[in-house]
């Protein structure tokens, strides 16, 4: 019978040939090694999840299309003759205060209602609608008016350029206000974030994927190595045997016989053999009561069918009665 090995850092069972690990780390490595692809798939399936999710939230956000105009406008301040500097009155205040004013939006307001009375247009629409912005040069004014319709941007633009040119008129701060540039309405494509999304998606697929594997591996009694037999048998292991390799007669005088095979009529001194991952620990403990009351005596156990590239990840020497290096 052969007596398994241990590796460095790694105690012995004396007298079993079980090895003893606080945890089988190469078991765990060669077995989640090979449940790879599914974590490649778990990633591929969070992205797209993660991707349809944020398709569907941007529908409900933009159920239908954005369209936006931008004005751009020119103050010509007026000259203060009693400081000699030109007028600096608005500079303090941003435009976005100016323009929801009576002065401004009160007219483009009226205006709108007096040119389309069978519309209705609301001063909450015009201040959600319109924002107006100074750049770097005080003297430019950056109007963008939004909204779910082409007419309907094109028309609130036309009321507001006209509402802030007639206040330039009316003020005496100010020479003049002037359009420098305008373009017609035009969908808004919002910036997407899929991409994103995507990324966020196959992260969390990928560590929903790992917690849910290391707890299958948690709950994984298979049998597939002499570890999984510590605290279960006392008998001797007597080895592993690899797919489509001979299974003796008999070890040292025992009878082989396979779980699959064990029947009422079993008895005597067996060499128990399990297959490899196809039965669990809780079924091996049935299986050894069942013997034990039937009289018969578990000489040794050892695995059969085994999937020989998996032992060679594990440990190549617990190959059935060879050292090989291939």
């Amino acid at each position: 019978m052969e007596k398994a090995r241990t590796g460095d850092g790694q105690k012995e069972h004396t007298g079993f040939g079980y090895r003893r690990y606080s945890m089988d780390a190469r078991r765990a490595f060669c077995v989640l090694f090979r449940k790879t692809p599914w974590l490649v798939l778990a990633a591929l399936l969070g992205a797209g999840i993660g991707v349809t999710l944020y398709l569907i939230a941007e529908h409900i956000a933009y159920p239908s299309p954005l369209y936006t105009s931008v004005t751009e406008l020119y103050i010509d301040f007026a000259f203060n003759e009693n400081t000699q500097t030109t007028y600096n009155y608005y500079n303090a205040y941003t435009w976005n205060d100016i323009v929801e004013t009576d002065e401004i939006l009160g007219k483009a307001l009226e205006a709108l209602d007096g040119e389309y009375p069978t519309e209705a247009y609301t001063r909450e629409e015009l201040k959600e609608a319109v924002v107006t912005e100074l750049p770097s040069d005080i003297r430019l004014i950056h109007m963008t008016v939004t909204t779910t319709s082409a007419e309907r941007t094109e028309r609130i633009r036309c009321a507001m350029r006209d509402a802030i040119l007639a206040f330039g008129e009316n003020m005496r701060e100010f020479e003049r206000i002037r359009v420098i540039s305008e373009e017609a309405p035009h969908v808004l494509l919002p910036v997407s974030k899929a991409v994103r999304a995507a990324e966020a998606g196959g992260v969390i697929g990928f560590l929903l994927g790992m917690f849910f594997l290391c707890l299958w591996y948690a709950l994984d009694d298979r049998i597939l190595t002499p570890s999984d037999l510590i605290g279960h048998v006392s008998c001797p292991f007597a080895g592993i045997l690899p797919v489509k390799s001979p299974v003796p007669a008999g070890v040292e005088g025992m009878t082989f016989v396979r779980a699959s095979d064990v029947s009422e009529s079993t008895a005597g001194n067996v060499c128990l053999g399990l297959p490899f991952g196809k039965m669990s620990v809780a079924c091996l403990e049935v299986l050894l009561e069942r013997l034990r009351l039937q009289g018969a005596t578990v000489g040794a156990v050892c695995i059969y069918d085994a999937d020989e590239r998996f032992l060679r990840r594990y440990d190549k020497r617990l190959l059935y009665g060879t050292d090989k290096e291939g």
